[in-house]
């Protein structure tokens, strides 16, 4: 069930959508691994529709986390598939999705994929003139005895609105009492003003690698990321190579220290 409501003037859609059998914890060191990527609605960079090369990224990443940017669900464009179901088939996995703009009889937004079970989910819209964005915030117990925080977001192409958004993003982020990872595609090289904002208070985690993952033929721009706050250490991050969208994924394991 979907329901609509107000927090300070902005409007939230809250929903969970859970699958049986999602109930994975991590082993040994609590180590996860995440991944953030912008999945073109399923479409690569040789203009091919298929959600099968985009699924086959994700398992090949062995991520337990999964944020995803522009997924289509039950749209005229895409077929009128639920992406999101598609993406998970029979996998046991949990998923949450906010809708950034209704395409009828469908919509488009971001979503979470996650091994472990998703404790609560929301979506903050980003109000725009030009198109809604906004960020999925989720709730995800990662151990038997550890919550985290994990949000997924997908700023726009103008620069003054992508700062505005990120004060509205770091809002919520800054009252966390929970261990924090944030990711997604920010249209934003990492010398911005709103990148700068987010790296006062949380970690870049690509900032020393610099490698760029827009367009996926020919990278020539970083602008998808992870953030963590201080609750994790990161043991490797790549960006990974492939054609499945215009955007390349990027992967972190990260070292949860509780």
């Amino acid at each position: 069930m979907v329901c609509l409501v107000m927090v300070r003037g902005v409007p939230i859609v809250r929903g969970r959508e859970d699958l049986p059998g999602a109930t994975a914890f991590a082993t040994g060191e609590n180590i996860v691994t995440v991944m953030t990527y912008n999945i073109h609605s399923g479409r690569g960079a040789d203009g091919v529709l298929d959600l099968d090369r985009t699924r086959q990224v994700i398992e090949a990443s062995g991520a337990q986390l999964v944020a995803l940017q522009e997924v289509d669900r039950w749209t005229l464009r895409t077929g009128l598939v639920d992406q999101m179901k598609a993406l998970v088939g029979q996998r046991p996995w949990q998923y949450a999705y906010g809708p950034n703009l209704f395409l009828p009889p469908g919509f488009y937004g971001n979503a979470l994929l996650s091994v472990y079970p998703i404790r609560e989910s929301s979506h903050v819209s980003l109000p725009s003139p030009r198109e809604t964005r906004g960020f999925l915030r989720a709730v995800v117990q990662v151990t038997p005895s550890q919550d985290i925080v994990v949000y997924v977001t997908h700023l726009g192409l103008n620069q003054n609105e992508r700062e505005q958004h990120v004060k509205m993003l770091l809002h919520s982020v800054r009252d966390e009492k929970l261990p924090v990872i944030l990711m997604g595609d920010f249209n934003a090289e990492a010398d911005s003003a709103e990148i700068g904002a987010l790296k006062e208070v949380l970690h870049d985690l690509g900032a020393s690698e610099r490698q760029a993952t827009f367009p996926s033929y020919a990278p020539a721009h970083r602008i998808d990321y992870i953030f963590v706050c201080d609750g994790f250490e990161v043991k490797n991050l790549y960006v990974s190579e492939h054609l499945a969208s215009d955007h390349l994924p990027v992967v972190a394991r990260l070292l949860l220290v509780e």
